[in-house]
């Protein structure tokens, strides 16, 4: 079936036909769901060393949960001296050396800044 039309563009005036195809069924297209793992991000860790600074820094924003040594305690490069939280993920920093723990600066509870002096390995 064929029909007229009156349309304006831009001030001018058409007429046109317009003709009816026939009515069909929208076409369904089915599409697997496809949902991707969020990514995993891992809080940088210290690379221990046998030698070298023994200064132990935060490496991100965050809360010290859990201190685990003591001033005068020894200890090997790559043993975890404490255990700090950042966005509700436990990040265990450690040991950069082997050494004696040394002038420990923060307290458990505490809030530190990335790059913050935690204490000292010699």
């Amino acid at each position: 079936m064929k029909r007229r039309f009156r349309v304006k563009v831009n001030g001018k005036e058409f007429i046109v036909e317009v003709e009816e195809l026939g009515r069909r069924e929208p076409t369904r297209i089915t599409v697997p769901r496809v949902i991707a793992p969020e990514p995993q991000t891992e809080a940088p860790r210290a690379e221990p060393r046998e030698s070298g600074e023994g200064t132990v820094r935060a490496p991100l924003v965050g809360r010290v949960l859990r201190i685990l040594v003591s001033e005068g305690q020894q200890v090997r490069a790559g043993q975890t001296l404490l255990i700090l939280e950042s966005m509700k993920m436990e990040n265990e920093i450690v040991s950069p050396r082997d050494g004696t723990v040394r002038n420990i600066r923060v307290r458990e509870g505490e809030t530190v800044e990335r790059g913050q002096v935690l204490m000292e390995v010699s």
